[in-house]
């Protein structure tokens, strides 16, 4: 959608009326992060079988590979595997001094799931919005400086100014994400603990931010809409950021925590709650692709009933 269609479909909010809007940049960071992971693997069917033997009771090499037909040399290198692996363990029989292999507990684990976990050291890419304050993931594509200068856009700063660090990803966290967006390679992993910030790089998110003026007053509110949506979680943050100043409005303005307080008590619906004849200027602005367009409908139906309501009461002086 068009800046205009955006702002067009986010019109009505009750009691204000959009009065002027910005195409805004939103700092995001693509991170690289190093990190201490458990990984989840289907063991092969060969080590399976060579488990089960061992469970069974064979428990040398020679006996496993005859009983499973396989050159006793591809058994023992399944073996050494597994014994590094910690799942197979050579103990002591008490009655001599020989050695037989035995499944440890976890490789008993192991044979039940027919997984292996592994640790491992693993790079991993997220996304910070610097913003919200927290590691998020994006499937969209992201601006460099030079194109949001290039399209005009307003770079709104990252808030406070710095660059991630260990202390915004949490390990749990950072789970989450790559459980719901990292895929198959990445979902079955388990983060311990996250060593350091590789690599760190800015990036911009495009978004519209709208500002309302109050039909009964001059209170200005600004919402962000972001992919096209508005959430109260970028209005609470742009907020307490002092959204407004980084934009340069002026005029008067409520209180930064009573504005924070109203965006956060505030649910956006669906829809809004009209009456039929609203909902028939609702469909008219939709069909502009100019904002100006839509605006001056709304101001001019606003003005009239103001006239309407300011002739009635002269007439009611006047007697």
């Amino acid at each position: 959608m068009t800046p205009q269609e955006i702002v067009a479909q986010n019109a009505f909010r009750s009691g204000y009326v959009v009065s002027d809007y910005f195409e805004i940049a939103l700092p995001v960071y693509r991170v690289v992060l190093q990190a201490s992971t458990l990984i989840k693997k289907k063991i092969s069917a060969l080590e399976e079988f060579v488990m089960r033997s061992v469970n069974a009771g064979l428990n040398t090499p020679t006996e496993a590979a005859a009983f499973l037909g396989l050159e006793e040399v591809v058994v023992r290198s399944i073996l050494g595997h597994l014994v590094q692996d910690t799942s197979v363990a050579l103990v002591g029989v008490a009655s001599d001094s020989s050695q037989v292999l035995k499944l440890t507990s976890k490789g008993m684990k192991t044979l039940e799931t027919a997984e292996a976990i592994t640790p491992e050291e693993r790079s991993i890419q997220l996304y910070f919005d610097a913003l919200l304050r927290k590691a998020v993931w994006f499937r969209e594509r992201l601006l460099k400086f030079r194109e949001i200068k290039d399209e005009g856009l307003i770079e709104i700063a990252s808030i406070p100014p710095r660059q991630p660090d260990i202390r915004d990803f949490p390990p749990s966290e950072v789970g989450r994400i790559l459980r719901q967006f990292g895929g198959a390679t990445l979902e079955r992993r388990e983060i311990l603990s996250i060593q350091r910030v590789e690599r760190c790089t800015r990036f911009f998110r495009p978004a519209i931010a709208i500002v309302y003026k109050s039909l009964g007053g001059d209170d200005l509110r600004v919402e962000l809409a972001v992919d096209g949506r508005i959430t109260n979680e970028y209005a609470v943050a742009f907020a307490r950021a002092g959204g407004r100043k980084l934009l340069g409005l002026d005029g008067p303005t409520a209180p930064a925590a009573q504005e924070i307080q109203a965006y956060s008590s505030r649910e956006h619906p669906q829809g809004p709650n009209i009456e039929p004849a609203q909902a028939v200027e609702i469909e008219l602005i939709k069909t502009r692709t100019e904002l100006q367009e839509a605006t001056q409908l709304v101001q001019t139906a606003r003005e009239k009933e103001r006239r309407e309501l300011q002739q009635k009461l002269n007439e009611l002086q006047s007697k």
